[in-house]
């Protein structure tokens, strides 16, 4: 006699939380990815792989992303612990990365078991995330193709988490040897570009940003001990990522902004015309969201994209998304914008894991306009322009 196979809410949830721990695994260190990116992957494939570990995940709350919050706590606790074997495999600032051992999943399994309590008391307390700093780079070229650069904007940044995406004047970037943005900055952000000539004869000069604001449903306050070492919690274990964070709260420590706590998606409309009334006729108005629409739920997502439509056929106003397709997991096939997805995209999504669309909806002089410019690697240090 042959069983049936379950399916059960628990076995759903469980395989929820295996397919989000793969579909990341597989974007942020696929085949062609930098041999620091190993310990990113190798985290969540462990965790795919081991049932106990499992078994821990599946306790968190399923709203709040179990797989990433699960790697967010083993770092934190790591860096609690830096005496346990386990805290050798990870990176330290100004150091090397450290390369992989084979003994890391069963090292992993016995940390884990051994602060279990610690680390669900933490994915209780906590939300993820995750600011990288790198992803403003594609964010940059998103905000250089939507508006004017003679113009000044008024800046609205959702899930801004510390703030570090409302500094977008204050960083240097470079990609494809072309240079750009605040000359002295101690913030070099890096890309790769594919194809080369992508950006050729696309303006990258950046306008001068007159206000900026952030929301978020439980902003970081960099000034707080334990709120900065969950933001570093939150980050990838990359040597790389961990340099690029560092000097970005450096300079977002000396340019204080305001963050507003709350639901981004409810307040945005709220935000924005506060920001109309505060602005100038010429300023454009630019909400911007990285990694962030891509957790809301549809009626969130549509009550974003009201708030800039409504706006929008007054006034003049860009958002500039960065998000992975909708849902987040090897099934997803929309835009968080709507815009129109191409097959070969959903198709490469569910053959390479997850990357991210650097999308434009525009109103200007009452018209709307959109547009999908580029896919964008998780970290922000790889993009394809789509023409």
């Amino acid at each position: 006699m042959v069983s049936a196979v379950t399916d059960t809410p628990a076995s759903r949830r469980r395989q929820a939380v295996i397919d989000q721990a793969r579909e990341v695994a597989a974007g942020w260190s696929g085949p062609d990815a930098p041999a620091s990116w190993w310990l990113t992957a190798a985290l969540l494939d462990a965790l795919a792989d081991d049932a106990d570990l499992l078994d821990l995940a599946e306790q968190i709350d399923p709203e709040k992303l179990p797989a990433l919050l699960f790697v967010a706590c083993v770092c934190r606790l790591v860096r609690l612990h830096p005496t346990e074997p386990l805290a050798a495999m990870f990176p330290r600032p100004g150091e090397t990365q450290p390369p992989p051992t084979e003994d890391f999943s069963a090292q992993l399994h016995r940390f884990v078991l051994s602060h279990a309590d610690e680390l669900l008391a933490l994915a209780a307390a906590h939300r993820y995330q995750m600011n990288e700093p790198a992803r403003c780079l594609a964010m940059a070229l998103g905000v250089a193709a939507g508006v004017d650069p003679h113009r000044p904007i008024s800046l609205v940044d959702v899930g801004t988490g510390s703030g570090l995406g409302l500094h977008l004047d204050r960083y240097r970037f470079e990609v494809d040897g072309l240079s750009f943005g605040a000359p002295g900055s101690p913030v070099l952000l890096r890309a790769t570009l594919a194809p080369p000539t992508a950006l050729a004869g696309l303006a990258t000069s950046l306008p001068a940003i007159r206000r900026r604001v952030g929301v978020d449903l439980d902003p970081i306050d960099l000034s707080d001990s334990e709120d900065r070492a969950w933001l570093l919690a939150c980050a990838p274990p990359e040597i790389g990522c961990l340099a690029r964070l560092a000097a970005a709260i450096s300079v977002a420590e000396q340019h204080p902004t305001e963050l507003v706590r709350g639901d981004g998606a409810a307040l945005l409309g709220r935000l924005l015309a506060a920001a109309a009334d505060e602005a100038s006729d010429d300023t454009t108005l630019v909400v911007t969201d990285a990694f962030t629409a891509v957790f809301f739920d549809a009626a969130q997502r549509a009550a974003m994209a009201g708030a800039v439509d409504d706006l929008g056929r007054n006034r003049d106003v860009i958002w500039v998304s960065l998000d992975p397709l909708v849902p987040l997991g090897p099934h997803g096939t929309d835009s968080v914008q709507g815009q129109r997805v191409p097959p070969e995209l959903v198709e490469r999504s569910e053959r390479d894991g997850v990357f991210a669309l650097l999308g434009v909806v525009r109103w200007q002089g009452g018209q709307r306009t959109e547009q999908l410019l580029a896919t964008v690697h998780p970290s922000g240090t790889a993009i394809t322009w789509l023409g």
